[in-house]
């Protein structure tokens, strides 16, 4: 469910929302790097609550590895975008059961996704994280499934 719930949210009612801007798509050709940030924060945030609810004391170096990378969206978000920290802190609530209950976590198909990750590493992890946040500009939600 967490996962559909992810993929569905991406209209820009929900973005702005957040303080999030989300222009009309562009053309593939045309889509800044930016693009797909807020979608993998939302991704990264569900499998990070995961991580530490339904896997607590296991794959230590992924897990450290996707704080960091939860920590390193946050900043980029705050920095390129009108979002503050208690933006944030809903928007992870919302989209990413941040606090919720382990029943509403460790739901099957979120436990894939923690798994899948995991199982690609903590470097790649980091790689694709850093090639994300390569240049700054507004963080809009886009296409990241």
């Amino acid at each position: 469910m967490l996962a559909a719930s992810l993929a569905m949210s991406t209209t820009s009612g929900a973005a702005l929302a957040y303080g999030i801007h989300q222009p009309t798509e562009p053309p593939p050709a045309t889509i800044p790097a930016s693009t797909g940030v807020i979608c993998m924060m939302a991704i990264f945030n569900a499998v990070a609550e995961v991580g530490r609810q339904c896997f607590s004391g296991q794959d230590r170096e992924f897990q450290a590895e996707l704080r960091r990378t939860v920590d390193q969206i946050d900043q980029y978000v705050l920095r390129n975008s009108p979002a503050t920290p208690a933006d944030l802190e809903r928007f992870k609530r919302e989209q990413a059961n941040i606090g919720e209950p382990q029943a509403a976590v460790c739901q099957p198909e979120v436990i894939g996704m923690y798994r899948d990750m995991a199982n690609l590493g903590a470097a790649r992890l980091r790689s694709e994280t850093d090639a994300l946040l390569a240049r700054p500009g507004p963080p809009e939600w886009g296409d990241c499934l």
